[in-house]
């Protein structure tokens, strides 16, 4: 007799056989060999926990090949059950390999559990577990604990990010950019930017306190001031970059899109762009009846020529030839004459040309009485015509009108551009400054006016290939290497830098596009290569939003720059491939 329990089998067979007990199915086994065969059947068919009828199971004429058949049938699981099981034994063998894992790595606590969230193409936004808020920009990388101690808080940077943590608890809150240079902040509005590949690490303060740790100096912020630190050379400046409230906010937001094209990203068209310029520009003036020879002695174009109201691009070189600054002059009058100077050199450019005047010049650095605002893209023309008659605006590329009454206030108006773009910069006393901003955003709101910061600028000078100074030039770098020998005449009787620039010959490096055709983005200060040999180094580089990739510039050996050939860049120790192309990388049509 086979073991099993025959109160299941009674029940399994739904009555069909004529017993109630064990003791009866057993007699009815022991019946006739017939009763025994059909009973070994529907014990297999019970034991193996299919359904089959009873009727069916106990059927004389059924083989037991078909009923193997059957059995077998039934056992083979549906698609859908047969998904469920594959989950099912994929989650049991998971839970495996993590409980194996557990015991040979040590196990972590929540506090040293580390997120990291890194962006492409777009900016997202983190809500951190102490109830702040990230924003953090495209091609950026933020790593943070995933649970916060009451003791302080610590996230690091790579990249740009704003940050908004005014509803954090009272502990300290430290932003670690790495280069020695931190920022702590509590409960403030801070935008951030820090590239592991950029030598300056910047944070501008919108509300609240922020103490900036830059090496063995430490600087306390105020709300609409904008702080850079170069690790390289330990170089601290601070800067204001508001004229009131509404500007110091609306610097914040960089838009990364051309300005004569349409922003189908964002769904907004638009056809200017107007950038606060006050940190960026400094101002020196020179009068007196030398005043041009001085200005021909000092910078590398000759200004011989030129009418008045015009303007005209130059360097100012060292002895050696390096590039001391580059420079726009304007011609206010034989006698007078005005140089634009980048901001961050303002104070040793006007050291070099106070102490290289000739006899009979005056030099003066104006710029803490002057503000500037640069109104740029193919709308600006129209915004303007909105609150000057047309022979008050600029007509010509590189011209410039001294004295404009805009809205009451006493201007100069000059149509240069540092973007690419169609454009015009408005200088006027610093007082004026919030008053222009304002009159400027309400004449521009029906074309679409925005603002924006000096990172939109830098976006749109590299799509342009323009060069920078600090980046494609430096006192190390003549503007002949630079690609400056437009604005650099040599058949001029003399200037400070010619004689070295002469002796050097042509240039044994020079300036070339740089377009990444591999993984990554390319920044400024990272090795070239060709077949394992360095052969120089980029100067600017970022991912160019309008014309959609990864694009540079760089200093090469001057024989290996023929367009298309193929070079590696070194992007924190891993190579990214590159090819040189034709500057520039955009050009308004």
């Amino acid at each position: 007799m086979i073991e099993i329990d025959d109160t299941l089998l009674i029940e399994f067979l739904g009555g069909k056989l004529d017993a109630t007990t064990s003791a009866e199915v057993e007699r009815w086994y022991d019946a006739s060999d017939e009763n025994r065969r059909r009973l070994e059947r529907l014990y297999l068919v019970f034991f193996t926990g299919e359904r089959l009828s009873a009727a069916a199971a106990v059927d004389p004429n059924l083989s037991w090949q078909t009923l193997r058949r059957r059995i077998e049938a039934r056992r083979r699981p549906a698609p859908t059950k047969r998904l469920r099981t594959v989950v099912r034994y994929a989650a049991v063998f998971a839970v495996g390999l993590l409980t194996a894992g557990s015991l040979l790595f040590p196990y972590r606590s929540a506090d040293d559990r580390t997120c990291t969230v890194t962006t492409e193409e777009r900016a997202c936004s983190i809500r951190l577990s102490d109830g702040s808020n990230v924003r953090l920009m495209p091609h950026s990388q933020l790593r943070y604990a995933s649970d916060f101690g009451s003791e302080g808080r610590t996230v690091h940077l790579t990249g740009e990010a704003f940050f908004d943590i005014r509803k954090m608890a009272d502990a300290p809150f430290t932003v670690d950019a790495g280069k020695e240079t931190r920022t702590v902040v509590r409960g403030t509005k801070f935008n951030m930017k820090a590239y592991d590949d950029c030598s300056d690490i910047e944070t501008t303060l919108i509300e609240g306190v922020v103490d900036f740790h830059a090496g063995d100096r430490t600087v306390t912020l105020s709300p609409g001031q904008k702080i850079s630190y170069n690790p390289a050379n330990r170089k601290l400046m601070l800067r204001e970059v508001n004229v009131d409230a509404e500007l110091d906010a609306q610097l914040r937001s960089f838009q990364y899109v051309r300005l004569s094209k349409v922003a189908e990203s964002i769904g907004t068209h638009y056809g200017c762009d107007i950038a606060f310029g006050r940190e960026a520009l400094g101002e020196i003036l020179f009068t007196g009846p030398t005043a041009l020879d001085t200005i021909n002695h000092l910078l590398t174009n000759d200004y011989n020529g030129m009418a008045v109201n015009k303007v005209r691009y130059g360097a100012m070189c060292n002895a050696d030839g390096g590039t001391i600054d580059d420079l726009v002059v304007y011609k206010f009058g034989e006698e007078r004459y005005l140089a634009v100077v980048n901001a961050a050199n303002r104070e040793k450019d006007y050291a070099h040309m106070a102490a290289n005047v000739l006899p009979g010049t005056q030099c003066q650095d104006i710029s803490d009485t002057v503000a500037q605002l640069a109104l740029q893209g193919p709308k600006a023309p129209a915004i303007l015509k909105k609150l000057l008659p047309e022979d008050q605006i600029p007509k010509g590329y590189y011209t410039a009108l001294p004295k404009v009454n805009l809205a009451g206030m006493e201007c100069m108006i000059s149509r240069t551009g540092y973007t690419g773009e169609l454009g015009y910069e408005i200088y006027t006393a610093n007082e004026n400054a919030p008053k222009l901003w304002k009159v400027l955003r309400e004449a521009g709101e029906e074309f679409g006016l925005i603002p924006c910061g000096l990172g939109a600028r830098d976006t749109l000078r590299l799509e342009a290939a323009m060069p920078l100074y600090g980046h494609e030039m430096d006192e190390t770098v003549t503007p002949l290497e630079a690609g400056l020998d437009f604005a650099v005449k040599l058949n001029k009787p003399e200037f400070i830098g010619k004689d070295a620039l002469v002796a050097a010959g042509t240039p044994q490096r020079v300036r070339v596009g740089l377009a990444v055709t591999g993984r990554g983005i390319v920044r400024e200060h990272q090795d070239l290569f060709l077949n394992g040999e360095k052969i120089g180094q980029t100067t600017s580089g970022t991912h160019c939003p309008f014309l959609g990739k990864a694009l540079a510039m760089g200093l090469i050996d001057a024989k290996y720059a023929a367009v298309g050939t193929a070079l590696e860049a070194d992007v924190r120790g891993r190579r990214v491939a590159v090819e040189i192309v034709p500057l520039p990388f955009y050009k308004r049509g």
